[in-house]
C-alpha cells in the first residue's frame, strides 16, 4: 500500500529516469540531499532530486520545480551536470544562453538559434551556434543556459526547461554539447 505522501509526490524525476532508461541510458535515482541539488536553483524553486547517469559526458541530472500560484502554473527545469577536472576560471565566468530568432516576435516560427553570453575566448558560442542537431533541439526545448562551476561541483551545468519529451536525438544533442564544453580550450 502506498503512503499518502507517495501518492501526491511530484514524480517528474521518476518519469525522466524512466525516459532515460528507455533510451538505453544507465540512469539511477540518487539519494536525496546531495550538494549538487543546489545547482541551478533560483529564488522560489526547489530540487526534486538527482538522477545519476553511469556512462558518457553527462554524469547526473537535477530536477528543479517552481510551484504554481493562482497567477502562474508550476514550472520544471532539468540541470545536467558535466564533470570537467581541468583548471577553470572563477565560477560563473563562462555563462551562455540561447537566443531563438523568430519570424514574428513571441509566437512566430523559430528560424534560427544562436548562443550568446561570455565564453572567455573558448569559442563555445560559435561551435554551439553552428551545430544543426543542437539547433533543432533548442528550437523545441526553448531556452538553455550553460555555465562553468568550480565550488560545489567541478565542471559545467546545462539548464533546460521541461518543454520536451526526451528523444534519442535530444539525448545525443545534449551529449554533443557536453563533449564540446569538455574539449573547449581553457
Amino acid at each position: 500500500m502506498t503512503s499518502w505522501h507517495e501518492r501526491f509526490r511530484d514524480k517528474t524525476r521518476d518519469t525522466l529516469a524512466e525516459a532515460l532508461s528507455e533510451l538505453g541510458v544507465a540512469a539511477e535515482i540518487a539519494e536525496r540531499d546531495r550538494p549538487e541539488e543546489s545547482l541551478g536553483k533560483r529564488l522560489f524553486t526547489r530540487s526534486l532530486g538527482i538522477i545519476d547517469i553511469a556512462n558518457g559526458p553527462i554524469s547526473w541530472v537535477n530536477v528543479i520545480k517552481q510551484d504554481g500560484s493562482n497567477k502562474s502554473p508550476p514550472q520544471w527545469w532539468f540541470v545536467f551536470g558535466i564533470p570537467d577536472n581541468r583548471k577553470m576560471p572563477k565560477e560563473g565566468t563562462i555563462k551562455l544562453t540561447t537566443l531563438r530568432k523568430k519570424s514574428f516576435p513571441l509566437f512566430g516560427q523559430v528560424l534560427d538559434v544562436t548562443w550568446r553570453g561570455k565564453d572567455m575566448g573558448t569559442g563555445l558560442i560559435n561551435v554551439l551556434s553552428e551545430d544543426a542537431t543542437i539547433d533543432e533541439m533548442v528550437k523545441r526545448v526553448k531556452d538553455m543556459e550553460l555555465q562553468n562551476r568550480t565550488t560545489i561541483f567541478q565542471g559545467w551545468t546545462l539548464r533546460t526547461g521541461k518543454n520536451f519529451e526526451l528523444t534519442t536525438g535530444d539525448w545525443e544533442a545534449l551529449q554533443t554539447i557536453a563533449y564540446y564544453v569538455t574539449l573547449a580550450p581553457m
